[in-house]
Parts: structure tokens; sequence; C-alpha cells
């Protein structure tokens, strides 16, 4: 058996330490742990997949239980291809903790497993609004209502409820009643 791909650990630079890193990956040694070259966000990853040419972005790269799987077998255990890890790790964030965030996402997934299937705008614009709406969740809203319409990039909402949220950004603790009110029932809604 060729041991030369194996117990190897890539990671995000600023997400994790390396006592962690080995805590994780004990089997990885630090000559095997190697920090990506790219970032954790969307455009970064995007261009090592080398699909944001034109009007290619990651919609158009799809999702799916088959093609997760098929980007999952390019990477492990394979010699490294920046291209093929940044297209698995598309696939993998969006099919695993957008699909947690967001039951929108969520129910795409769940309907359409077995099949690849193309984004929508809906799905991308939740993706990069997240922090947006989670931070109006937490200081606008009161009883599951915001204090004004908000545009997230695909239409207006007024009822934290039409958000369909599975995880909110953590934001702190609340610093006053008001603000403990819109929290309560955010984790009511979820």
């Amino acid at each position: 058996m060729d041991n030369t791909n194996v117990n190897r650990a890539y990671y995000f630079r600023s997400e994790i330490t390396s006592a962690e890193l080995t805590a994780l990956f004990p089997e990885a040694t630090t000559a095997n742990q190697k920090a990506l070259e790219y970032t954790e966000d969307y455009q970064s990853i995007e261009k090592n997949a080398q699909i944001t040419q034109g009007d290619q972005s990651r919609k158009e790269l799809g999702l799916g239980i088959d093609l997760l799987s098929t980007s999952m077998e390019a990477v492990n255990k394979k010699a490294r291809v920046v291209k093929d890890e940044a297209r698995f790790l598309l696939i993998a964030i969006q099919m695993t903790a957008e699909a947690a965030r967001f039951r929108y996402i969520q129910n795409l997934v769940i309907k359409n497993f077995p099949n690849k299937f193309n984004s929508e705008n809906k799905v991308i614009q939740f993706e990069v609004n997240w922090k947006k709406i989670s931070t109006a969740i937490y200081g606008d809203a009161k009883n599951g209502v915001f204090n004004k319409d908000y545009d997230f990039g695909f239409g207006k909402v007024r009822q934290v409820k039409d958000l369909q949220m599975g995880l909110l950004m953590y934001l702190g603790k609340p610093k006053s009643s008001n603000e403990a009110n819109s929290t309560a029932y955010a984790t009511t809604v979820l």
C-alpha cells in the first residue's frame, strides 16, 4: 500500500492553532500539516476551484450526493490538486454547513439529494448574507418581527420565521432585555 498521500491535514491558517490541529489529527505529523494557501471565504475558494471565469460560480458547480462523493474521491488519499480540493470544499461546505444554517438550503439538499442540482440565486444570497441576517435578528427583531423591512437579496422580509434559519452566527450575549427577547425568539424559531 502506498502511504505517500495519507495522514495529511490541510487547514485554513486563521481557523486553527497547531495544538488544536495535532489534537484533531494526531496521525498527521507536523511535516504533514499544511496550511492552505487560500483563505476560507467563498471568493478565495472559488478562485482556486477555477470556476470564477465569466458567469461561472459555485452555483454552476452543482450540489448532490454523487457529486460530493466524486469530489471527495478526487482528493482522498490522492496527490494534492488544489483545483479538486477547492471544488470539494465548495460542495461539502454548502451541503453541510450552509444546509445547517438555512432550512431553505437544507430542504433543497434533501429534495435533490440523489441528483446533481445547481444552486439558485437565493441559495447564494443566503450564504453571503448569513452575518447580516444574524445581525438583523440579534439586534432588530422583537417577538419575531423586524422593526423594518430587510432585503437580503431575495425579497423583503419582515418576519424572522420567513428566513427559515437553522443556525445564527454567535454575536455575543444580549445587552438588554429587548435584545434578550429578540434572541430568545430567534432560538424558538430555530
